[in-house]
C-alpha cells in the first residue's frame, strides 16, 4: 500500500462586502493568518480585487492555495 500524499493545509479566504466595510481575511487550518479592512462605501466593486491581491501577497500566498471562499451573506452595497 502507498502512503497517502500529505495533504495541503487548508486555506480560507474571508470576504465582507455587506456593510460600508470591505474587508478581506485569510486562515490556515482554522488560524487567522491576517485581515485588511477599510471603511470604502459605495466602492467595494472597485477595491475587493486589490484587497485580496494585497493580502495574498502579505501572506505569501497564490490564488491557487486557496483552498475555499467564505462570504457574508446579507443584504449590502455589493
Amino acid at each position: 500500500m502507498t502512503p497517502a500524499a500529505p495533504q495541503k493545509p487548508a486555506i480560507l479566504l474571508g470576504i465582507e462586502t455587506s456593510g460600508d466595510t470591505c474587508a478581506v481575511g485569510l486562515s490556515r487550518e482554522g488560524r487567522p493568518l491576517l485581515d485588511i479592512a477599510a471603511n470604502i462605501r459605495n466602492i467595494h466593486s472597485r477595491e475587493l480585487a486589490p484587497f485580496v491581491a494585497l493580502a495574498l501577497e502579505k501572506a505569501s500566498l497564490e490564488a491557487g492555495d486557496i483552498s475555499a471562499l467564505v462570504l457574508s451573506a446579507g443584504p449590502g452595497s455589493f
